[in-house]
């Protein structure tokens, strides 16, 4: 047996992670974002609902398989390379990254990852807040196509057209103001 986990297949604690009030517990398993806990090898000890119904799946079947099982297989190196700098550094971080919904589609994810250490600062495994932002995701690749498109508009006009982005003081000038004014 793990460590740090029963064999249950939704990966209970064991008995020296239970505090008495449950409160771990209790938020875990009522967290609104999901949770992961991911063992040194990568593979999913524990998922609070919030994140199985995020990826369409139940818990036992997250739970004992490899966390790049779940993930867009563009993003499986650096999700590696994430975790890896995490471990070495036992320190946190964060990444965006795509995971695959049990259904194909991709499901974007803000993820902060910390390292868990035991008394000796060994690192035991890390565990991730991921929060859904797939709808963040289409709505900048949205705005993105605008852009694009009232760039080419502008630029493509038979008016004498500018404009200036004031952020990063571009400007964007038709051909006939070029012809207009020189």
């Amino acid at each position: 047996m793990d460590k740090n986990f029963s064999n249950s297949p939704i990966g209970e604690f064991s008995d020296e992670w239970r505090d008495p009030s449950g409160a771990f517990r209790l938020f875990f398993d009522q967290a609104a974002g999901g949770l992961a806990i991911i063992d040194l090898e990568g593979i999913c000890k524990r998922v609070n609902p919030a994140f199985c119904r995020m990826l369409g799946y139940e818990a036992e079947e997250i739970v004992g398989k490899s966390i790049l099982e779940f993930t867009h297989p563009d993003g499986c190196v650096k999700t590696m390379d994430d975790r890896n700098e995490a471990l070495n550094k036992n320190k946190s971080n964060r990444t965006e990254k795509r995971y695959l919904h049990k259904y194909g589609h991709i499901i974007w994810g803000a993820v902060d990852r910390a390292v868990v250490l035991d008394d000796d600062g060994t690192p035991l495994h890390t565990i991730g807040q991921i929060r859904d932002i797939t709808e963040l995701k289409k709505a900048q690749k949205s705005l993105q196509k605008i852009e694009e498109f009232h760039a080419r508009a502008i630029c493509g006009a038979n008016d004498g057209l500018w404009e200036i982005n004031l952020k990063t003081r571009e400007v964007c000038r038709s051909p006939r103001w070029s012809l207009m004014l020189g």
